[in-house]
């Protein structure tokens, strides 16, 4: 159904308020109010007698509901507002948001004009309302009032600054608050250049004079006190309408605290990961040497080092290298600085001197002592290229931490190894060496003697054993007690060792009898090693005792020579009896000379005494 409405036009209102005229019939149109409100975009409803909806668009359906739910007051004030008078209006209605329905809230800008009919009366005056849905419109509107009003706030309380700077990079505006010490007195014409720390890699880097835009870069800089603080910055250029670079602005923060603390846990982090392969790498293998030198490839890596030792001290006293990585470097001397500090190590109970670093020879040296049980037992040597990268330091952890590199953040775990390193050792000597004169026992010379001996036929060379017993010993003990027996054991363990080149074994087999692997010796060695002994030993007789030479045997030796010669095939067995058997044919003839055995039958060469 539909029917011709009469709609006075606008500008009949206009005319109206301006020159007070009321007669409407020259500005009066027809309209189709049914068709215009199915066509209308936005809702659209038209209202009877009463405020009863004679039609409605589904745009209006929300505005419907609101009206049957009794949340359309303002409509229904519109709608009586212009019913009785005549003339137009406008109006408005918030609708709040409905969860149960997932209806956002919304808020519609109403237009309510007055409509008549040739057969209607006027108060039977109909209404026509349009509304314009602003939903968007006010959530915007709302969101800028927020942002200004946060803007504002934030401007109040945060660390952020704002700034501009013209083309020499020189700062024009800073924010109220100034910056990094500085008031914004203080940084207005002031050189951003100036700012930048010189000492780091972001020195080439300056957003503050931005050609284009910039986002969330990192820099450091100098604060008014001259410490280093760290900035993240966002800029933009400045263009003149020329399109002539004038400049740039933007907005930074303040980001040390987090820095350093993101730089705390990463060294942490890298700390942790560095003593757990320590401690793996010195774990994961029964020799020594392998573990300390996949410990000195880790540390070499992960320092950035082209070389790195771990040292120790033994009880010579010498500086003795436990593991070594150096990929490219070879025949460095260990630095006099590590010597000296190994020496004193008595008393080093504190940690105020356990890292030093040096240059020498153009390089940068790195030293990490390490300690257990409040004594230094060994150091990390660290050598780095001229340029190193990581820096041999890292930076500080936290603002007035001490300065820990990782190798002083692992050196505690590397003394505890070097010390678990060093008991083993003493303890492989003690089940290796007799006890009274420090010489190899019977089974630790037998279990070497059968790695040289085998090792004989492959090399080629000859070699000589020596059996020796001591003559007229059990009367030293007897007359002049143990304690002189001793004395004279350990004088002629230390003859041993004068006489021994680098290579020979000398043991002490048990009560007087010793034994000497000679190496790479034939016969005629043998024979001049076995006289300088016996030379030697004529001067054990006054330890005896005071009256040795009353009434006394004089001490001497009866040795017994076998050759080993890798020509010949000959079981090591075969080799100790040759030279047992004709030790003690020595001593059936009158002690005190020595004797070359052969091979068969067991009988032997006599050179005398």
């Amino acid at each position: 159904m539909s029917s011709k409405d009469r709609v006075l036009s606008a500008a009949f209102w206009r005319g109206l308020a301006s020159s007070g005229t009321t007669t409407p019939t020259s500005e009066m149109y027809e309209i189709d109010a049914w068709a215009e409100i199915a066509a209308f975009p936005g809702p659209g409803i038209l209202f009877g007698a009463g405020d009863k909806v004679l039609a409605a668009n589904d745009a209006a359906s929300r505005l419907i509901r609101a009206m049957a739910d009794g949340a359309g007051q303002e409509i229904r004030i519109l709608v009586a507002g212009v019913a009785v008078t005549g003339r137009p209006a406008v109006g408005q209605i918030f609708l709040p948001a409905i969860p149960a329905t997932g209806e956002a809230q919304a808020l519609y800008y109403l237009t309510a004009m007055a409509l008549s009919s040739a057969n209607q009366s006027s108060d039977q005056r109909r209404v026509m309302i349009l509304g314009r849905d602003a939903s968007a419109e006010y959530a915007m509107r709302n969101a800028l009032i927020e942002s200004r009003d946060l803007y504002r706030d934030l401007s109040r309380c945060s660390s952020d600054f704002s700034w501009q700077t013209d083309e020499n990079g020189a700062f024009t505006f800073v924010s109220a608050k100034g910056a990094l010490g500085y008031s914004a007195k203080a940084l207005n014409g002031r050189r951003s250049q100036d700012l930048l720390d010189q000492s780091t890699d972001s020195s080439d880097v300056n957003p503050f004079i931005a050609r284009m835009p910039v986002e969330n870069i990192e820099i450091a800089v100098r604060d008014a006190k001259g410490e280093i603080r760290y900035c993240r910055v966002d800029a933009l250029p400045v263009y003149a309408k020329n399109n002539q670079w004038r400049g740039a602005r933007g907005v930074s923060s303040d980001i040390t605290e987090a820095k350093l603390h993101q730089r705390a846990l990463e060294f942490m982090r890298r700390r942790e990961t560095l003593v757990r392969a320590i401690v793996d790498a010195t774990h994961r293998t029964l020799n020594p040497e392998d573990a300390f030198c996949d410990a000195a490839d880790i540390l070499l890596r992960e320092a950035g080092a082209v070389h790195c030792a771990i040292l120790t001290q033994d009880t010579t006293p010498r500086v003795r290298e436990l593991g070594v990585s150096c990929p490219n470097i070879s025949g460095l001397e260990i630095p006099d600085i590590i010597r000296l500090g190994l020496e004193g190590s008595a008393d080093c109970a504190g940690n105020g001197d356990r890292q030093i670093n040096f240059n020498e020879g153009g390089r940068q040296h790195q030293v990490v002592f390490t300690t257990h049980g409040g004594r230094r037992n060994g150091a990390i040597w660290l050598l780095f290229p001229e340029n190193p990268i990581p820096p041999v330091i890292p930076h500080h952890a936290y603002p007035g931490a001490p300065v820990c590199s990782l190798a002083e953040s692992v050196a505690s775990h590397v003394g505890i190894a070097i010390a678990h390193d060093t008991q083993m050792r003493r303890l492989s000597e003690l089940s290796c060496t007799d006890e009274l004169t420090g010489l190899l026992n019977r089974r630790a010379f037998m279990e070497d003697l059968h790695h040289r001996h085998a090792h004989l036929y492959r090399s080629g060379h000859t070699g000589a054993l020596l059996y020796i017993d001591l003559d007229n010993f059990k009367q030293v003990n007897d007359r002049f007690g143990h304690a002189a027996g001793d004395r004279v054991l350990k004088e002629f363990a230390n003859i041993l060792h004068g006489h021994s080149r680098i290579g020979d074994l000398s043991a002490r087999l048990g009560g007087d009898e010793f034994a000497i692997w000679l190496e790479d010796t034939d016969v005629s060695g043998a024979v001049t090693k076995a006289k300088h002994l016996m030379a030697e030993t004529k001067l054990l007789h006054t330890l005896a005792g005071d009256d040795a030479d009353v009434e006394m045997p004089q001490l001497g030796l009866s040795i017994g020579i076998s050759i080993a010669d890798p020509g010949v095939r000959e079981q090591l067995p075969h080799l100790i009896k040759r030279a047992d058997e004709v030790m003690y044919e020595v001593k059936r003839q009158g002690k005190g000379g020595l004797m070359i055995a052969r091979r068969e039958p067991y009988e032997g060469v006599s050179l005398g005494k």
